[in-house]
């Protein structure tokens, strides 16, 4: 079975003293939730329905100009079909906290088969990160947190599931789909420079 989109749904708050909880559809089909949470800082966790997900991966820059995490939720662990809230938390000291979530469904029951990460200290219009799958037919899913407020912020080769745009900073998280196991570039492209 391929990997397809189910839904996806973005939030944002203006501090963390208010953490940023999206509302995401899940139908009987969805065997994976995906979600980030994106400010100055990173995030410190992010749950679904209440419940905690499992972290895959957090990146900050190294100025504290912004900071990523990604988190997923397996088919045994999500309830059954219906409108649920996903929540991004936060420690102190942020501005602007988004959330964002897609649900996916034929996916493989298990941990990131591979992850990356980049970041990006000084001005610039593009982003690239390389990753090597190992399955054919995965899906990269992709999350940026960018100083570019613009909405044309899109990664190369990849389709933007959802989209949170903020007056400070634009977050995204995007999926590719890669046929053939292999090492690709994903490169993100913001229409000014960003950090």
């Amino acid at each position: 079975m391929a990997i397809a989109f189910v839904a996806g749904s973005t939030e944002i708050a203006s501090s963390t003293a208010s953490n940023p909880t999206a509302t995401l559809v899940i139908t009987d089909a969805t065997d994976m939730v995906v979600a980030y949470g994106a400010s100055f800082v990173v995030s410190t966790g992010a749950t679904f329905n209440g419940v905690a997900m499992t972290e895959a991966l957090t990146v900050a820059n190294a100025t504290s100009q912004g900071g990523i995490g990604v988190y997923y939720m397996l088919d045994a662990s999500l309830p059954a079909a219906g409108t649920y809230t996903v929540q991004a938390t936060f420690g102190s000291g942020d501005v602007e906290a988004m959330v964002g979530a897609i649900a996916l469904s034929g996916t493989k029951q298990q941990a990131p088969e591979a992850t990356a990460s980049t970041n990006s200290t000084s001005g610039s219009s593009s982003l690239t990160s390389t990753i090597t799958t190992v399955t054919n037919g995965a899906w990269l899913i992709s999350a940026l947190v960018t100083s570019s407020t613009a909405a044309s912020s899109t990664a190369a080769g990849s389709e933007p599931l959802a989209t949170e745009a903020g007056a400070t900073y634009m977050s995204v998280i995007g999926g590719k789909a890669i046929a053939t196991a292999a090492s690709t570039n994903l490169i993100w492209l913001m229409s000014s420079s960003a950090t």
